[in-house]
């Protein structure tokens, strides 16, 4: 998970679906675009007041229907959203710096 965070820290955007990688990326900070399930709520994402959060979702659906496919969300919108994304945080490397001290720990895990 360390090594996880630090990867996505030194990145400049994420783009992801509503994993485990959404929640890193969010807690370290990195600027990122997630595809989302119609069924999720965006509320269960922690994206109030977070402006470098974009989530693309298609309508609203109660439960996954069977055989659901992401093909909800084009590649045309992903990928607009992703340029619209980098205009507002451009690659920097400073941004990227800051990220990771932020995240880093001076926690010793033990090994038994």
């Amino acid at each position: 998970m360390n090594q996880l965070a630090a990867v996505i820290a030194l990145s400049d955007m994420v783009i992801t679906i509503a994993t485990g990688g959404l929640h890193v990326a969010r807690a370290v900070g990195t600027p990122m675009v997630v595809l989302g399930l119609a069924w999720e709520k965006p509320l269960e994402w922690l994206t109030e007041g977070r402006g470098s959060m974009r989530i693309l979702r298609g309508p609203d659906v109660e439960k996954a229907p069977p055989g659901y496919r992401l093909d909800d969300i084009s590649v045309e919108w992903a990928t607009a959203e992703l340029a619209d994304m980098t205009r507002l945080f451009p690659p920097d490397e400073a941004a990227r710096g800051a990220r990771l001290k932020a995240s880093l720990s001076d926690i010793v895990h033990l090994r038994r």
